[in-house]
């Protein structure tokens, strides 16, 4: 009798250390959530290109020709952390998923 007390001491050690295990995770996983669905949800995410839209126009009136491009460069000197971390969180949640 006293040898099955402890298998069962045993056995709910080992299942609340798993229960344990789970939980923390899960409470990593929701907060890792909320900060991103409120990093998303600021207004300062946008990134407004026009600042950023080089046109060069070459020819006349009624013939001229538009050639534009988009200075990779700048944006990424200035939010070059932000996509990152944009990056890395989406990667997380794909992994988790």
């Amino acid at each position: 009798m006293n040898n099955l007390s402890f298998s069962i001491k045993t056995k709910l050690r080992s299942l609340t250390s798993i229960l344990k295990k789970y939980l923390v995770d899960g409470i990593a996983a929701v907060i890792i959530i909320i900060i991103f669905i409120s990093y998303m949800n600021t207004d300062s995410n946008t990134i407004d290109l026009n600042k950023y839209i080089i046109a060069e126009t070459s020819g006349y009136n009624g013939s001229g020709h538009v050639n534009t491009s988009i200075d990779w460069d700048s944006i990424e000197k200035k939010y070059g952390s932000r996509i990152m971390f944009l990056l890395i969180i989406t990667t997380v949640i794909q992994m988790v998923m």
